[in-house]
C-alpha cells in the first residue's frame, strides 16, 4: 500500500533506548505507527483494541495522529503500543539468558502463531495437523525472548509446554474439567480472545498475528491467550472466504470455507467447541459482557466518538490518498465517502452482534454444533 506502517524506536542522544510517554500513553521506547489504507473508516484496529481492552488483561492502547515526515504529509495514522513484555504491557516475568533451570526457566514467554517468514523468525511447527489428516500445521514463533536471545534450553522448555497443552486438548479426556486442557491454558482468556476475534469476524483470527504467553510457574503455570493484534481486515473489510457476511464462525468455519489456505486455524478451536462446559462458559461470559462493556449502544458510542475525533483529519487524509470511490484490496464495500464507510462499519457490527446473540444463546442446545454454522 502507498501508506506504509512503521516501527518506531525512541533513542537517547547516547543511542540507548528512551522510554517516553508518547501522546499520554505509558512510557516505552518501542511503538508502532499503523497507517490504515484499505480500511477507509480508519478505525478498525482502534475499535478492536478498545473492545479487547474492556475485557482482556491487556490490549494495545492507541492514539490517532497525523504523520508528517520531512515536511511530507502522510495522512492519518494510529500510534499503537507494541506487544512487548513490560509492566505496562504484557506484565510477565523477565526471562534472562542465564535462567535455564528450575522455576527461573518457566517464564516469561510470549509466543506468536503466524507465517514462517522474516529475517529474525525462529520457531517450530506443531506436531498435530490443523485439520485431521491434512498437511497443514501451525507455526509457533518465539516473540519474547527474541529468536536471537532465547537459549536452546529455553526453546526446548517452551516447546514441550506447548506440546503438553496440545496433547491434552487432543486427548480422549480433553474435556475433563480438572484433568483436561484447563491445566495448561486459562479458560477466560481463551473465551475473551474468541469473542473479540468473532465480533470482528477477523479473517486472520487464530492462525495469523495470534499471541499467547506464559509467566513463571510460581506465578501461574498456565498459558494465557492474547494480546489481540491486527484487525484491518476485520469488520466486513474483506472480499474472500465469505468473511464479509455477518453470519458464521471463523473459529470453526474458516478451514471448511478456505480448505486450501496454507495457514489454517489450529485444531484447538474445534476441540474447544466439542467441550460442553466451555460452550456454557462462553455463553455466560458473552451474556454478561453484553449487558455492559460490549452492549451495542456502548460500542456504537465508541465508533461515534472516534468519528468525531477524525472528522477533520480524514479530509486531509483522503486529499492525500483519494481512494474513497476506488476498490482497494480486499474491500467488500466501496462507499464513496468516509461517512458511508463509518456507517457501513456500524451497520455491519450491529448485524454481527445480533447474529452472535442468537447463536450463543443456543450453545447449550443438544443439537447445536458450532462447526455447522459457518456459512
Amino acid at each position: 500500500f502507498p501508506k506504509k506502517g512503521y516501527a518506531l524506536e525512541l533513542r537517547a542522544p547516547d543511542s540507548t533506548d528512551l522510554d517516553w510517554p508518547l501522546l499520554g500513553l505509558p512510557a516505552e521506547s518501542d511503538w508502532v505507527l499503523h497507517g490504515p489504507f484499505s480500511d477507509k473508516s480508519l478505525m478498525r484496529n482502534a475499535l478492536a483494541y478498545k473492545m479487547a481492552g474492556r475485557l482482556m488483561r491487556w490490549a494495545p492502547r492507541t492514539r490517532f495522529c497525523e504523520l508528517i515526515i520531512d515536511g511530507d504529509y502522510r495522512g492519518v495514522y494510529l500510534l499503537v503500543e507494541k506487544i512487548k513484555r513490560d509492566k505496562h504491557r504484557v506484565d510477565i516475568s523477565k526471562l534472562k539468558p542465564d535462567e535455564n533451570s528450575g522455576d527461573d526457566l518457566t517464564g516469561g514467554y510470549i509466543l506468536k502463531i503466524d507465517k514462517e517468514e522474516g529475517a529474525e523468525v525462529g520457531g517450530w511447527y506443531s506436531e498435530i495437523p490443523s485439520v485431521p489428516g491434512s498437511w497443514q500445521r501451525t507455526f509457533f514463533q518465539y516473540h519474547y525472548p527474541k529468536p536471537s536471545e532465547i537459549t536452546l534450553t529455553q526453546q526446548a522448555y517452551i516447546r514441550l509446554a506447548v506440546q503438553r497443552w496440545e496433547n491434552a486438548l487432543a486427548a480422549p479426556d480433553f474435556d475433563d474439567t480438572t484433568g483436561g486442557w484447563r491445566r495448561y491454558m486459562d479458560e477466560t482468556s481463551l473465551i475473551d480472545f474468541f469473542l473479540v476475534q468473532e465480533m470482528a469476524k477477523n479473517v486472520d483470527a487464530y492462525r495469523l498475528s495470534t499471541f499467547f504467553y506464559k509467566d513463571k510457574d510460581s506465578v501461574d503455570p498456565r498459558f494465557f491467550m492474547g494480546p489481540v493484534w491486527d484487525f484491518n481486515l476485520g469488520f466486513g473489510n474483506v472480499d474472500y472466504c465469505e468473511m464479509a457476511s455477518t453470519p458464521g464462525w471463523v473459529a470453526t468455519g474458516f478451514n471448511q470455507i478456505c480448505p486450501g489456505d496454507y495457514w489454517a486455524v489450529p485444531f484447538w478451536w474445534n476441540r474447544l467447541f466439542a467441550d460442553k462446559a466451555f460452550k456454557k462458559r462462553v455463553k455466560e461470559r458473552w451474556q454478561h459482557l453484553r449487558q455492559g462493556p460490549l452492549h451495542t449502544d456502548s460500542l456504537m458510542a465508541c465508533i461515534d466518538s472516534m468519528a468525531a475525533l477524525l472528522s477533520e483529519a480524514q479530509q486531509r487524509n483522503f486529499q492525500r490518498f483519494p481512494i474513497l470511490d476506488q476498490y482497494v484490496w480486499p474491500n467488500s464495500y466501496v462507499g464513496g465517502s468516509w461517512q458511508a464507510e463509518v456507517l457501513f462499519l456500524k451497520f455491519w457490527l450491529q448485524a454481527r452482534l445480533a447474529w452472535m446473540d442468537g447463536e450463543i444463546d443456543r450453545f447449550d442446545a443438544p443439537e447445536y454444533h458450532a462447526e455447522d454454522y459457518f456459512a
